[in-house]
């Protein structure tokens, strides 16, 4: 459906997602916007207010502790006078049990049915803890790796050589490698390095 700007008198096609489009370009808009605001400022019409002012504002009662307030113009809708009491309200109207905070071991009132600690330092502490096992545990399960490693590799050398070369294959490349590097410096053949490559 074509239509008539009412500004440039231009025809247009409207956009499909804006079926109520009215004028031809932003430009448009723009111009009869400003032509409004100046036949509303010649009538003595009081412009738009942009802001709310806190003395527009009505004050009204928390239900949580009682306290007359003004709510702020960002939160003209605001219903507690705080956050403090915003939050014990949530958990009054969740109806949670109280609980225990695992990490403190404070009782509380959790505001959701999901929440386990008492706050987010409680929360942050437990994960860094977590955390902190785990890298343990980690460390703990190579060293442990490497003790294993390096007893099989012992009990490879105490062997005969018959029975080494017989059973060679049970080592990994890398314990081969480090069952040489033993083996010749036990032997006294050389110091191997650090940075030495075994085949």
């Amino acid at each position: 459906m074509t239509r008539t700007c009412p500004i440039c008198g231009a025809e247009f096609e409207p956009n499909p997602s804006r079926p109520m489009q009215r004028f031809c370009s932003r430009k448009c808009k723009t111009r009869a916007n400003a032509r409004a605001q100046s036949l509303r400022k010649r009538a003595g019409v009081p412009p738009r207010a942009r802001t709310r002012k806190r003395a527009d504002l009505s004050p009204r009662k928390c239900p949580t502790c009682g306290k007359t307030f003004t709510p702020k113009p960002k939160h003209p809708h605001a219903r507690y006078c705080s956050r403090t009491c915003s939050a014990r309200g949530c958990a009054a109207a969740v109806q949670a049990p109280p609980r225990v905070c695992p990490w403190c071991g404070k009782e509380f009132i959790p505001r959701a049915y999901a929440q386990v600690y008492c706050s987010s330092s409680c929360g942050y502490g437990a994960k860094r803890n977590r955390e902190n096992a785990k890298a343990y545990a980690a460390r703990a399960n190579a060293e442990a790796a490497i003790r294993d490693s390096l007893a099989r590799v012992r009990a490879y050398l105490a062997l005969s050589p018959a029975e080494r070369y017989a059973r060679r294959g049970e080592l990994t490349k890398a314990e081969h490698a480090l069952a040489q590097k033993i083996y010749m410096e036990n032997h006294s053949i050389r110091t191997v390095a650090t940075n030495d490559l075994m085949h």
